[in-house]
């Protein structure tokens, strides 16, 4: 340890005399002023991805407007018996395809106990960003999400739950035009589903 001499403690002593004498003997000097500044950040507003309410929707069996029967069979590779579109305050909101229940159906593997083979469903938000958000969340939240293009808009295939007993393996396809997104589901668990879905959705595109 450093040891500090005698002189060095006497200059010590002195210099602390002095520096307390030149503290009595000068002018107080006045506080400076303190400014305080507050930042608020805001974040940007939560988009909203509630559709907008349509109203009470019908279903009834007759040919869908979108996509005939006989051309909606052969795209999605299953025999179909009839089809059932729904509409909600004047307009259609959606079909969907129901498969042949005799004959081929049990070798074939087509959906039973009334469940249809493929659907469309038209759903109206707020605005074009929100039906944007809404697709994203919806296609994360499926299996295999891919980024795809239907007639020239932002589309998203995925798989999802559709006919219970293929679990969560069917296919999707679900894209924007405007404020509605349009999903189409085709039962088909294999990777020939997203291909259908796609042929599906691009079959009536133009028509939206």
């Amino acid at each position: 340890m450093r040891r500090r001499t005698k002189a060095a403690a006497l200059i010590v002593g002195a210099s602390s005399t002095f520096g307390l004498a030149a503290c009595t003997h000068a002018r107080p000097r006045p506080a400076p002023a303190v400014t305080h500044t507050q930042v608020t950040t805001r974040g940007p507003s939560a988009i909203p991805t509630r559709p907008v309410p349509a109203g009470p929707t019908t279903s009834t069996t007759q040919h869908c407007p979108l996509v005939p029967l006989a051309l909606a069979a052969p795209t999605i590779g299953q025999r179909l018996d009839h089809a059932t579109v729904q509409t909600s305050g004047g307009k259609t909101v959606g079909c969907k395809f129901y498969p042949i229940t005799t004959g081929l159906a049990t070798s074939e593997h087509l959906p039973t106990k009334g469940f249809p083979s493929a659907q469309i469903t038209f759903t109206t938000y707020p605005s074009a960003e929100s039906a944007r958000q809404v697709l994203a969340i919806v296609s994360r939240a499926g299996g295999s999400p891919s980024l795809q293009s239907i007639d020239g808009l932002v589309a998203e295939t995925f798989q999802t739950h559709f006919y219970p007993p293929d679990g969560e393996a069917d296919w999707a396809c679900a894209f924007i035009k405007g404020p509605k997104l349009i999903t189409v589901l085709v039962a088909e668990p294999t990777g020939q589903g997203q291909t259908n879905a796609i042929a599906l959705a691009e079959a009536f595109a133009s028509k939206v």
